[in-house]
């Protein structure tokens, strides 16, 4: 399945070279749509917490298991759902998507 996940640039290297994302403990969260991702890095800019400027998009495909994660408010995001893996994530079919 194709999966969306926003980080910051200075990550990208590390990630195509061992083409995982790397959990460190507090879960790999994606959208299923670019769309949604994008709702979640506005938000993030506006608080605040991430730089556009610094921020990619990778669009990916993996073979992980992913649940739809309820720890945000959705009404807040406009419907955005976000899903979330709780190991290291196999990614193949990698794009990055710069905001700019």
């Amino acid at each position: 399945m194709k999966y969306y996940h926003f980080t910051q640039k200075n990550n990208i290297l590390n990630i195509l070279k061992n083409k995982k994302l790397l959990n460190n403990g507090t879960g790999i969260y994606v959208c299923d749509n670019v769309e949604d991702s994008l709702k979640f890095i506005n938000l993030y800019i506006d608080v605040g917490s991430i730089q556009k400027e610094n921020t990619i998009i990778i669009e990916f495909e993996s073979d992980n298991n992913f649940t739809e994660s309820f720890d945000h408010n959705s009404e807040l995001l406009n419907g955005a759902k976000a899903f979330v893996c709780w190991e290291d994530v196999n990614i193949k079919n990698v794009k990055i998507n710069s905001l700019y």
